[in-house]
């Protein structure tokens, strides 16, 4: 009797943890943000414009280049998931021809978790 107990005390711990390793916390991933307009309104300034709100976003990032494929800079970051237009001045010159992505983030135990890239927009700065 002890024994057939001690047995079973066992099996339940061990299907215990075996139950425990299998919770495992979904991944939430986020999808590229779409820039619907990226126009220069003003001198060294870029108003950008993105089409919808992307699920799970806390804010979003856009970030600027002088080359189509390298060496973006972060430009303006919105704070907040429904704010989609904003205007970037920071790393920006007038007169030149930029491109501009995008990318959501959310916030993840204090730090921020990033979806990918929209495609970029060129924009020549007036």
């Amino acid at each position: 009797m002890k024994d057939q107990k001690a047995v079973d005390q066992a099996a339940n711990a061990l299907t215990s943890a075996i139950n425990s390793l299998k919770k495992v916390t979904p991944v939430i991933t986020l999808k590229a943000p779409v820039i619907k307009k990226a126009k220069s309104s003003s001198k060294g300034k870029i108003s950008i414009t993105l089409k919808k709100k992307v699920v799970n976003a806390a804010g979003y990032e856009i970030r600027v280049s002088t080359k189509k494929n390298k060496s973006y800079k972060l430009s303006l970051t919105l704070q907040g998931a429904s704010k989609l237009k904003g205007t970037a001045k920071k790393n920006i010159k007038s007169g030149k021809t930029y491109y501009v992505k995008a990318r959501a983030y959310r916030m993840e135990a204090g730090k921020k978790k990033y979806g990918p890239y929209s495609a970029w927009r060129r924009v020549k700065v007036k």
